[in-house]
């Protein structure tokens, strides 16, 4: 794959991150000249690194093209990690999805042959993709993977996996690129989608706002200016193990009374439980006992 120059690189990068990638925008973005983008967007056309993807009206009137990479130049492949699940997909750089495959975790009860059972099936599961899945093996730009839990993103260490037991202070990034000669990168889940949003309403002015996620945990994804906010070590965000009171369930991280055991979607479905079973008024008391075990948030 071509090695770009700093500047070139500096305006693909503003192209994949705009919504409509138009000239002006492109320069502010890279904080270059006008001149001096018009001329670097010609090469890279001509180049077919590039290429005009329509035209949009300016606030004088004149239109404005549009630019996007061109979408062979390289894939980049994202994998979400859930305690029984994996998501695997796969983007080209026009943003399109080309994948998007669903497959079963397989872990054993002994939490320390996790890791290693996790690194290995994501590593299969990668290599399949590759192989079988993807049009050009070579122009792979990056593989991405969302974690559960606790992620320490400037030292790619897996903090903790909450849920996912045997998971303290690992270094999935370094077991998985002795498999692959691609840049990896891993997130907590919360930020991941934090950092989704913050693309979907680039062209929208807001800068500062935070995600709330809700899922098998709790936790927030926070921008500030536009960029994501980390805090100290990574765990910026983390409300859900904040105490909440009149609250006895154990948690994962296994402090008593944290918010995420009665408002996660295993909490909540487990107070559901927990009081149709006790005999509570409800209209969903026409599940029976048995079947109360089987009821799912929807």
């Amino acid at each position: 794959m071509k090695t770009f120059k700093k500047n070139e690189l500096r305006v693909i990068r503003s192209i994949l991150s705009l919504k409509n990638a138009t000239r002006k925008l492109i320069a502010n973005e890279t904080r270059l000249s006008l001149v001096k983008i018009s001329s670097m967007l010609n090469n890279l056309e001509s180049n077919h690194y590039i290429m005009k993807k329509g035209k949009t009206k300016s606030k004088s009137g004149r239109p404005s093209f549009i630019y996007q990479v061109r979408p062979e130049l390289g894939y980049s492949i994202g994998v979400s990690i859930k305690p029984d699940s994996l998501r695997i997909v796969a983007i080209n750089c026009s943003k399109e999805l080309i994948l998007d495959k669903n497959l079963e975790l397989k872990l054993f009860s002994d939490p320390g042959s996790h890791v290693q059972s996790i690194a290995d099936q994501v590593s299969l599961e990668l290599k399949r993709v590759i192989s079988d899945s993807l049009p050009h093996k070579d122009t792979i730009i990056a593989i991405g993977l969302a974690l559960p839990g606790m992620v320490d993103t400037d030292r790619n260490i897996w903090l903790q996996g909450m849920q996912m037991t045997g998971i303290r202070q690992i270094n999935l990034v370094q077991e998985l690129q002795n498999q692959f000669d691609i840049p990896i990168f891993i997130e907590d889940v919360a930020r991941t989608l934090a950092y989704l949003e913050k693309i979907r309403f680039s062209d929208q002015g807001i800068d500062n706002f935070i995600l709330l996620y809700l899922d098998i945990g709790v936790g927030t994804g926070i921008i500030i200016n536009n960029e994501i906010y980390r805090g100290s070590h990574g765990i910026a965000g983390e409300i859900g193990h904040v105490g909440l009171a009149n609250n006895n369930y154990r948690c994962s991280c296994n402090n008593v009374g944290c918010l995420e055991t009665v408002v996660s979607t295993p909490g909540i479905l487990r107070v559901f439980r927990e009081r149709l079973k006790e005999g509570v008024r409800s209209t969903l008391q026409k599940f029976n006992h048995e079947s109360v075990d089987d009821m799912t948030l929807e």
